[in-house]
């Protein structure tokens, strides 16, 4: 088996620059630190902000309907 085929791994540490927060993932990238604009605390999306407010609209809707 080739042993060259893999490409070779190293810690790289990625930091937010929108809200500082930092992680290292085992990665094939050849810089040690990368810069993000977002990451999942930050974004909206991934932290679940619209999708709460999306639910609660929901249920007061149902509630409503019912209390008629």
């Amino acid at each position: 088996m080739n042993k060259e085929l893999h490409p070779k791994t190293q810690l790289v540490k990625f930091t937010c620059s929108t809200c500082g927060a930092s992680f290292e993932i085992e990665s094939t990238n050849k810089n040690s630190e990368v810069s993000l604009d977002v990451c999942s605390h930050c974004h909206p999306v991934y932290i679940g902000g619209n999708v709460e407010q999306k639910i609660k609209g929901k249920a007061e809707k149902l509630a409503k309907k019912f209390k008629k």
